[in-house]
């Protein structure tokens, strides 16, 4: 299965250096192409593809291109993507992000729905050390009844979520992309 994958991205890879894109340094998934005033940025996962420009026309003519060596359907403008709600105001040039969802999932499993923000989700000043580990059978038994392994993944992506709503997006952060 992971071979079948590995040669549908290389298969893909190669097309699209056909057609003009080179991936970025920073993610193998994204992949852009820039001729004159036209950017085009395409990020792939899996066999979900986004592609986002400057210049509707150069994002026509790249579908038509890639429609003409792949069957792919077009479902029109993005509103969901690996669990991220999108949202795009044209009128105001603004794309929105919200993770909503995903937050209220993770709190959720940690029963956490009802608590109240904090700026700090931790007492300020806390130690903690192994000594606070079960130490014996009926310890170790009540902390196999709480959901953290459940939600190992889910409490990784709140990290990861956290820590990218630390600084504000701008352009330059883009910058590794192109």
């Amino acid at each position: 299965m992971k071979q079948a994958r590995r040669r549908w991205y290389d298969t893909l890879s190669r097309t699209l250096a056909d057609l003009g894109f080179q991936k970025t340094h920073a993610d193998p998934g994204v992949f852009s192409t820039h001729s004159g005033g036209t950017l085009l940025i395409l990020t792939v996962h899996v066999d979900d593809c986004i592609i986002i420009g400057n210049s509707s026309t150069a994002i026509a003519n790249f579908k038509e291109q890639i429609h003409q060596c792949y069957a792919m359907t077009d479902i029109g403008p993005i509103h969901w993507l690996l669990g991220i709600k999108v949202t795009h105001n044209r009128d105001a040039r603004t794309l929105s992000l919200s993770q909503e969802s995903y937050t209220n999932t993770i709190l959720t499993c940690f029963n956490m729905a009802n608590a109240n923000p904090v700026k700090c989700p931790m007492a300020p000043g806390a130690i903690f050390s192994t000594d606070q580990c079960p130490t014996d059978a009926q310890e170790i038994a009540h902390m196999r009844k709480i959901p953290y392994h459940e939600c190992y993944n889910l409490s990784y992506g709140l990290i990861h979520f956290s820590s990218l709503h630390m600084t504000s997006l701008t352009y330059s952060h883009m910058t590794p992309f192109l």
